[in-house]
């Protein structure tokens, strides 16, 4: 790379013919990337993705140092399948990925519950591989629903639900219920190894409604952020940075150099300790999309990604 030319990256999301026309206007919670990629002398373009312009965006990607990309699991009726196709080819010919599909498919689904279950962060994770048998009833949640409906109905029922996701090398990743659940979870943002950041959420406006205690689990709400050194989480960081993180890429074979330029660690707590001090336990990881996300993650994911195309 000549000396005065600045890296280029493109920042992809998804979007239709819409958000094309608007570019960056269509998606300000990435901005703070674009402006904090400027300030480390690059430049950064809006790369507006959908399946059935993959080959465009393919040669488009092609002709950056790096890409960033936003692109949800499950999204406008697409899956990644597509676009992760396009960027394996782009990185195969030597474009920067910052978060690389292969990557992604070994830590952000939750295969990573049971891969790790024996590391510090987690919990008697089952994984299924085959149709499942059982008797008696359970009391079902759908986690994604910001409501407190539940279902009682008969264990064979319930597993009856899954059978499909048996196909094509599916399973079914059995975690236990944490009762604390209801406190909501912490999720800790991570540039590459290093903590950028939390934020909290909780159900809390469902928890006010009488009752609801005993069926809300921890959905979705408003994100309450905090920076890396928030006292409150001192310990959880220790423990990500020195210890968890360390130990799965060990464990699993991800060098640095390969995490994921910007993902998160979501966690619920566990029971006191015999001190009275909370654990931790592992829910998910999420690598694929990430907002919204601390003030802090856009100049270190920028100075992540000068470093990487320049090393």
């Amino acid at each position: 790379m000549l000396a005065d030319v600045k890296p280029r990256f493109g920042i992809v999301w998804r979007g239709d013919v819409g958000a094309e026309r608007l570019g960056l206007t269509s998606n300000e919670r990435l901005r703070p990337v674009f402006e904090a990629l400027a300030d480390v002398g690059a430049t950064a373009e809006p790369v507006v993705y959908r399946d059935e312009i993959a080959d465009d965006v393919r040669q488009r990607l092609a002709g950056f140092d790096g890409v960033l990309a936003w692109v949800d699991p499950v999204g406008r009726g697409e899956t990644r399948a597509v676009f992760d196709r396009v960027l394996r080819d782009v990185g195969n010919a030597g474009v920067w990925i910052g978060s690389h599909p292969d990557v992604i498919d070994l830590i952000g689904t939750k295969d990573v519950l049971y891969d790790t279950r024996l590391l510090g962060w987690g919990s008697d994770v089952r994984r299924y591989e085959r149709w499942l048998v059982g008797t008696g009833r359970v009391r079902v949640h759908q986690a994604d629903v910001r409501d407190t409906a539940t279902a009682d109905v008969s264990l064979p029922e319930f597993l009856r639900r899954f059978e499909g996701s048996f196909g094509d090398g599916g399973r079914l990743i059995d975690q236990p219920f944490q009762p604390r659940i209801v406190e909501g979870l912490i999720r800790a943002y991570l540039v590459a190894d290093r903590v950028v950041g939390f934020a909290t959420q909780s159900a809390q406006t469902l928890l006010d409604t009488p009752g609801a205690a005993a069926n809300v689990m921890g959905l979705p709400a408003a994100k309450t952020m905090f920076g890396p050194d928030a006292d409150s989480f001192a310990v959880l960081r220790r423990e990500v940075e020195g210890a968890w993180v360390p130990d799965m890429q060990r464990l699993l074979g991800v060098p640095t150099a390969r995490l994921p330029a910007l993902w998160d660690c979501d966690f619920l707590l566990g029971p006191p300790d015999d001190g009275g001090r909370d654990t931790y336990m592992l829910c998910e990881i999420n690598a694929s999309c990430i907002t919204p996300y601390p003030v802090e993650a856009a100049p270190a994911l920028a100075r992540l990604a000068i470093a990487s195309i320049t090393t």
